[in-house]
């Protein structure tokens, strides 16, 4: 033993950093350090043009990251210290507010890294808290609808998108839609979100806005409109949302939702296609006065427990109808078959005009 400055050492005392509280943090930063590279390996998946600019800000930072701890661990002074999986006893590093610091973030890293948020678990969970909710899961639900009756999308919102950037859903969105072999008859749709109707004249209509108003109601939820191969408007099928109960909108008067949906009925109005040139030769067989391009109209609710089995129900006037769409039954099938009874009713259109066309040829 000898004696320095009134201090006491042993002959082979030596400083060393292979202590446990080194070794407790070797461990944390090994785990963090792999934590980080299954992040940068996931996203490296994602190939380069779709990546996010946040996303690419983010995989930047995580290669300065491990690039530090790498360094750290094999270069730095802790490739002195032993990994060891399980300190003997109790370790000073979980009492000292620095090491824990480490341990909180790795525990935090894992928690995250291990989330996977899906908007679809989203929708179900929280679907009951606003009516605004329901509206922007019912207009994403009839384009899953679509895709899943022959359509691709072609446009519009999340579909003009180079990369992962998130685009929120404002009024006036419109995506767009083509048939792809499954009908006889190509359609092109322009299904657009919470959309008003303009103008107030029929004088002032356009082959791109061809739809006109008769009725303060002309601002639908969801607006389907069909186009045909040249991109003349044919018609247009309306879809509302109602977070409510059925009884509580099977009436007139502001309570109910029959008086809105009829003037979605019978008060959205176009002179096309008959006003277009290549249509007009059909105005012989249309009377002026029948310019409802509507083919039909449905309210779109979350319903009882027992609805998943209801049939597509008719409401008062029996001029439109309702469906069930609720985030708890997965399948969607009654908001198809309403799609496709609709689109079988535009095929029927396109069938008399080929049949009018075998006509005229006599003239």
């Amino acid at each position: 033993i000898k004696k320095y400055d009134k201090e006491l050492y042993l002959k082979d005392f030596h400083a060393t950093v292979d202590i446990s509280e080194n070794r407790v943090l070797k461990r944390l930063l090994l785990e963090i350090l792999q934590v980080i590279m299954n992040v940068k390996k996931s996203i490296e998946k994602i190939p380069k043009n779709l990546m996010s600019s946040d996303l690419k800000k983010d995989f930047t930072l995580l290669q300065k990251y491990s690039s530090k701890l790498n360094y750290l661990l094999k270069e730095g002074w802790l490739r002195k210290v032993q990994i060891v999986q399980k300190e003997k006893g109790i370790s000073n590093a979980y009492l000292d507010y620095r090491y824990i610091f480490f341990k909180d973030l790795n525990w935090k890293l894992k928690h995250i890294s291990n989330f996977q948020p899906q908007f679809s678990r989203q929708y179900q969970y929280y679907w009951h808290r606003t009516d605004l909710l329901y509206e922007i899961w019912g207009y994403i639900k009839v384009i899953e609808a679509l895709k899943g009756l022959g359509f691709t999308p072609v446009k519009g919102w999340i579909f003009d998108n180079v990369d992962l950037d998130f685009q929120e859903l404002k009024p006036g969105t419109c995506v767009e839609m083509k048939t792809n072999g499954m009908y006889k008859h190509f359609m092109y749709l322009k299904i657009k979100y919470d959309d008003e109707v303009l103008p107030e004249e029929e004088e002032k209509v356009t082959l791109s806005n061809p739809l006109w108003h008769s009725s303060p109601h002309n601002r639908p939820d969801i607006r389907i409109e069909i186009y045909d191969k040249n991109m003349i408007f044919q018609s247009t099928i309306i879809l509302d949302t109602k977070y409510r109960r059925l009884k509580n909108m099977n009436n007139f008067g502001k309570a109910g939702i029959v008086e809105q949906l009829n003037a979605y009925r019978y008060q959205l109005l176009s002179p096309y296609p008959f006003r277009a040139d290549s249509y007009q030769k059909y105005n012989l067989f249309h009377r002026k006065n029948e310019d409802h391009q509507v083919i039909d109209v449905a309210a779109l609710y979350p319903g009882e427990l027992n609805d998943q089995e209801e049939v597509l129900s008719e409401l008062k006037t029996k001029s439109t109808k309702s469906i069930v769409l609720n985030p708890r039954f997965p399948n969607n099938s009654l908001l198809k078959k309403f799609l496709k009874e609709s689109f079988n009713q535009q095929e029927e259109t396109f069938e008399q005009f080929e049949k009018w066309d075998e006509f005229l040829k006599d003239f």
